[in-house]
């Protein structure tokens, strides 16, 4: 059984431009491409800086889809 503030929406398959997964991957890829770095070490740090940073607002402000938000609010009538 899912909590009441969680709600699941179908999306279609092979859609990965609809997955909120594939936007973190793009906006952790966007801050650490074209970049060098000296050590593979360098690298794994800068990453764990970047999830470290992932919480709330930042997240909702990376996964927010208009597609999500219109059928949050036709389900819960926000």
């Amino acid at each position: 059984m899912l909590p009441e503030n969680i709600v699941l929406l179908n999306i279609p398959p092979y859609c990965p431009e609809l997955n909120p997964a594939e936007k973190i991957w793009q906006w952790m890829k966007k801050n650490i491409a074209i970049k060098i770095y000296d050590t593979l070490d360098d690298l794994e740090q800068k990453i764990e800086q970047l999830i470290e940073k992932l919480e709330g607002e930042i997240v909702k402000s990376i996964t927010a889809y208009q597609f999500y938000l219109k059928a949050y609010y036709s389900i819960f009538k926000v």
